[in-house]
């Protein structure tokens, strides 16, 4: 992030997704197919909030910190982005795009295993259909 302007940009404001900073009820009143009213329709559907959130403890580096605080706030924007549902599908989905664009080693060993747990379920139903 440091050798993009953008990135360095984000790190000195360090902008969060949260109930205090982005006006839901103004993305629920924008049409049908714009982002902002895909991401409340999803925050609604699910009944989740942006405030969920944890903050990250136990990383010292801050900038490390902060990082890791906005995947945790994105990962709602990315189902949005998507169109995937939350069920067990939809996190390892989910996942495997959050590891392809961030090499997170929780994210491509949860889009891995998550895969695997969903291997027998899926040979079960096409042998059942």
């Amino acid at each position: 992030m440091l050798n993009h302007p953008d990135g360095c940009r984000i790190l000195r404001d360090r902008p969060t997704i949260r109930t205090n900073t982005v006006d839901l009820d103004s993305l629920r009143k924008l049409p049908e197919g714009t982002f902002g009213k895909a991401y409340t329709k999803f925050l609604d559907k699910y009944g989740y909030s942006p405030d969920e959130r944890h903050y990250v403890k136990f990383v010292d580096d801050q900038d490390l910190a902060y990082i890791m605080l906005r995947y945790r706030e994105i990962h709602d924007l990315v189902h949005t982005l998507l169109g995937q549902p939350t069920d067990m599908l939809g996190e390892v989905v989910v996942k495997w795009v959050e590891g392809i664009q961030t090499l997170l080693p929780m994210c491509l060993t949860g889009g891995y295993f998550g895969s695997l747990r969903l291997a027998p379920k899926l040979v079960f139903t096409i042998n059942n259909t």
